[in-house]
């Protein structure tokens, strides 16, 4: 074998695969990110699962076929309605928040009456007694976190639930789209995450507007969405995934 050959024998190095996270931009090293939010942990996600849930949500939400009625289960269409619910929800907070209080009471009792003792039988339940009170802490700290969520949030207007039938139905339109139409599509529906990390839970929100479905609709339309795009009649079909959606979705 020439030596040539030899080095085309030769295993080629493997392009290094490259992972992007989103990073929340608070800083706890920082002193006045620390005092805007004390309690506030290191929150990092890979885009890979955020491109997944946030798909998810808009294909069912958004995008689907059945999104009305279960947007019509979840959201108010008016602020009186908003504010029922919230009434309602706040009391049963409230009662939750009273159950609380009560067993941290009871732990707290039960843990005095262990006082002074020493014995191993003692200590041992102490210990489980002080982890079932932390657990039950956290409880009411989340339940007054909520309840004063509800409290200080603004009035709102009145919802129109129409908006939903202006959008197009396309199924899988974040998950497929490039980089850059993936942004676009989380502006459009001003896309905000809230993570609740005692809970390890995370609730999506997006906003509908009058212009929501005129930028959905452009994105469609955009030549970057479909490459058969100024392409040769004769061509052979695409084999683009999003570019397959993209057209079927326009023909819709």
């Amino acid at each position: 074998m020439r030596p040539a050959d030899a080095r085309l024998c030769q295993p080629q190095p493997q392009a290094r695969e490259i992972y992007v996270y989103y990073v929340c931009p608070t800083n706890a090293a920082n002193p006045r990110h620390a005092q805007d939010s004390p309690d506030h942990v290191r929150a990092a996600i890979r885009e890979e699962a955020l491109t997944s849930a946030l798909s998810g949500f808009l294909d069912d939400y958004a995008f689907g076929y059945d999104r009305a009625a279960m947007l019509s289960d979840l959201i108010p269409a008016t602020a009186a309605q908003q504010a029922s619910h919230d009434q309602e929800r706040a009391g049963e907070l409230s009662r939750q928040l009273k159950q609380a209080d009560a067993a941290l009471n009871g732990i707290a009792a039960e843990i005095g009456q262990l006082a002074g003792k020493t014995d191993p039988v003692s200590q041992a339940i102490r210990e489980r007694l002080t982890a079932q009170f932390s657990d039950r802490d956290d409880q009411k700290t989340t339940i007054e976190a909520e309840l004063a969520a509800i409290e200080a949030a603004p009035p709102i207007t009145d919802n129109d639930l129409t908006l939903i039938d202006e959008l197009p139905h396309a199924l899988g339109l974040l998950a497929q789209a490039p980089a850059p139409i993936r942004e676009t599509i989380a502006a459009a529906f001003d896309i905000q995450c809230v993570y609740r990390p005692d809970q390890k839970q995370a609730t999506v929100i997006a906003t509908i507007t009058d212009a929501t479905p005129g930028i959905i609709t452009a994105l469609l339309t955009d030549p970057r969405t479909d490459p058969r795009t100024d392409h040769d009649s004769n061509a052979p079909p695409s084999t683009d995934t999003f570019g397959d959606m993209a057209h079927a979705a326009k023909g819709a």
